[in-house]
């Protein structure tokens, strides 16, 4: 099955393919291939915000903004049946102008301690994601999720607060009627900390 589709803004002239194809194969196996290209402008908060926060700094805006704009791929392999369920996906989204903040910390900067909207040039996220469940009984089923997430950029600063593993167990068990055990496990690695 091939999809496909066109996003067309006029204003600049700009067009956005999108492209995806499914191969089903033997024993229920589905295929993906997908590409999208994307593209957004920056929003009202982004440019034109001017807000005290009670720390005691400033969140601003930026009126010369870029819009950003992304390619991403991915291919991803599952199986479904009444009793389980897999996918794992890779994927790979390749971000230029991507917008987020930046905090000021030049002590002689007028700005020092401001935070503010701006664009990055290159930002480059691509990992895995893996999905299954498993109904082991008709009172008792297991789902688990895997991601691995792997970016990297010019600027350490758009890194923030990304983990590269992250993992979750959730265990179902319908004990009574009215009474069920759940077992919940959540595992998120080391976050990078940009030292500002």
């Amino acid at each position: 099955i091939l999809s496909y589709g066109l996003r067309v803004l006029n204003e600049e002239s700009i067009l956005l393919p999108s492209l995806s194809y499914l191969l089903k194969g033997n024993n229920d196996y589905n295929y993906r291939f997908s590409y999208s290209s994307g593209y957004r402008k920056p929003s009202i908060k982004e440019r034109y915000y001017d807000w005290a926060y009670h720390a005691g700094g400033t969140i601003l805006g930026d009126p010369n903004l870029k819009p950003s704009r992304n390619n991403y791929f991915s291919i991803s392999i599952d199986k479904r049946s009444s009793i389980n369920d897999f996918s794992v996906n890779l994927y790979r989204n390749d971000i230029d102008n991507m917008i987020s903040t930046e905090y000021i910390t030049d002590i002689d900067s007028e700005d020092y301690g401001e935070l503010h909207y701006q664009n990055y040039d290159k930002v480059l996220i691509h990992g895995i994601n893996v999905h299954y469940y498993r109904k082991i009984t008709d009172k008792m089923n297991l789902r688990f999720v895997y991601n691995l997430t792997d970016a990297s950029s010019k600027s350490n600063e758009i890194l923030e607060g990304i983990s590269k593993h992250a993992f979750r167990l959730h265990l179902h068990y319908e004990l009574l009627n009215n009474l069920d055990i759940i077992a919940n496990i959540k595992y998120v690695g080391e976050k990078f900390v940009f030292n500002q």
